[in-house]
């Protein structure tokens, strides 16, 4: 079990439950394409787009509307934090070694 935990990073009841959705996912697109397939093929589509170009592009917004500005500023200053941290090199793995790299 520990050495599950260390090869995936968490607990393996964490990796159960999205197996579960996704196997839950399946059975009922198989239900639905073996009744309606084309009219399940279309409205999946027409979800992506709607979700890309739509409401991909406004989600700052709606975050800043239910949860203040304060919620898309400290979204914005961590994005920009994570950054320079690249930038800078030090954002490394926790398993970096600096003998690996010459330093």
């Amino acid at each position: 079990m520990a050495r599950f935990v260390r090869w995936y990073g968490s607990n393996p009841l964490h990796l159960l439950v999205p197996i579960c959705s996704f196997a839950l996912t399946a059975y009922a697109m198989v239900r639905l394409f073996a009744i309606r397939p084309l009219a399940v093929a279309v409205w999946f589509v027409g979800a992506a787009i709607v979700h890309d170009l739509v409401l991909l592009p406004r989600w700052p917004i709606i975050t800043g509307v239910l949860f203040g500005a304060s919620a898309v500023a400290y979204a914005f200053k961590l994005r920009q934090s994570r950054r320079a941290a690249r930038i800078d090199g030090q954002g490394r793995n926790p398993g970096h070694s600096r003998a690996r790299d010459g330093r």
